[in-house]
């Protein structure tokens, strides 16, 4: 989580301020790493050769229904798992 990072009271300021910049970068990789998984799971073609549901596509048919042959359950919660880490990280590239 992005408020784990903090400087702490070290007699080199400079030093701290690397640490602190270096503890950023990580949660920055972190964070791209796992989304760079996530969306290459929602890229993957669906089961049964399916095609892949683009990103903000709907997950419901024409008539309102589920889509059927796709774990809708699993696609929601990746799609909001993406959706929070592209947020911490437009916070930790602002610290940066």
């Amino acid at each position: 989580s992005i408020s784990n990072v903090s400087i702490d009271g070290g007699s080199d300021p400079f030093e701290a301020a690397k640490k602190y910049l270096f503890e950023l970068q990580d949660q920055r990789d972190s964070l791209e790493r796992e989304s760079e998984i996530i969306i290459a799971q929602l890229n993957a073609p669906g089961p049964n050769g399916l095609p892949p549901l683009a990103r903000n596509a709907p997950l419901v048919d024409s008539e309102g229904f589920p889509l059927s042959g796709y774990d809708i359950y699993t696609i929601r919660h990746q799609r909001h798992r993406l959706s929070c880490l592209q947020t911490d990280h437009k916070e930790v590239m602002r610290k940066i």
